[in-house]
């Protein structure tokens, strides 16, 4: 069916690889964009953005879980910035076999958060404030888009995954490390979820891989109870289709980690390691 006859019937094509799903009616978008999600798109006219998307979040694969366990132990310290990744090494430590870790590490190197250096193998990314300022500015862009596509978009529905999932934060306050930034991830990601736009969550899903590397060599201290009102304050400035104040209060709650010496406290971190 030619392009004319699809849109003069109205009728549904699908283009599919084994990565990603492109649905809905058929669009100028004619080729199918690589991703892990699915999108459903309304027909589009030239210059006008889609009035709904929506993300349907496939089940993540093994190795996507296993990037996501790496980064965990990345998080707290288990890896600190510029150490070696071991296949064996790290397949032990997180309880899986190596096959899915050397996937996990291809896909994190292709989003920046390892580097294959020749005869020194794979490691986790440096970091210095330099390069954690430029980090966080990208994420800092990216989320105060989502919050004005969420306000613009997003359906009643869809805000009710992204307060719940600020009621999931809020509920661990009292978590190890690891759930309570599990549980901050969760949050930010649906922000972008909500936003339907597939493009912005896998740039989202990159950059805050990286960021994860930086809080590991922070110490949250005790201070989630305020990170959990400010969640819920930002989720009432898109619920009351307040994009400003959304994206204020966006750029409001990651601007201190502008303030973070990085590289100092990396030092720390060695140092206590020894």
């Amino acid at each position: 069916m030619t392009q004319a006859e699809a849109e003069g019937k109205g009728e549904t094509l699908t283009h599919e690889n084994p990565n990603y799903m492109l649905s809905g009616k058929y669009s100028r978008w004619d080729t199918p964009l690589g991703g892990p999600d699915h999108v459903r798109l309304t027909s589009l006219s030239p210059l006008r953005r889609p009035k709904q998307q929506m993300i349907n979040v496939k089940q993540r694969t093994l190795v996507e879980q296993s990037a996501d366990l790496i980064i965990d132990a990345a998080s707290v310290g288990t890896f600190l910035p510029g150490d070696r990744l071991v296949e064996a090494d790290i397949a032990r430590k997180i309880g899986i076999s190596r096959v899915p870790v050397r996937e996990a590490l291809r896909l994190l190197e292709s989003q920046g958060v390892v580097v294959s250096i020749p005869y020194r193998g794979m490691r986790l990314m440096a970091v210095t404030n330099s390069s954690a300022a430029s980090i966080t500015r990208v994420r800092v862009a990216l989320e105060a888009m989502a919050v004005r596509d969420c306000v613009a978009y997003a359906t009643d529905a869809a805000l009710d995954e992204v307060r719940d999932a600020a009621r999931q934060y809020r509920a661990a306050e009292d978590a190890d490390p690891v759930g309570q930034r599990r549980a901050d991830r969760a949050f930010h990601r649906a922000l972008c979820v909500a936003t339907g736009n597939a493009a912005l969550l896998s740039s989202w899903t990159a950059i805050v891989r990286q960021v994860s590397v930086l809080w590991s060599l922070v110490d949250r201290g005790s201070n989630s109870g305020t990170l959990a009102s400010e969640h819920e304050a930002i989720v009432d400035a898109i619920a009351a289709r307040d994009a400003g104040r959304a994206a204020s209060l966006v750029e409001e709650h990651l601007a201190p980690v502008m303030e973070i010496d990085f590289e100092s406290a990396l030092q720390r971190k060695i140092v206590q390691r020894g």
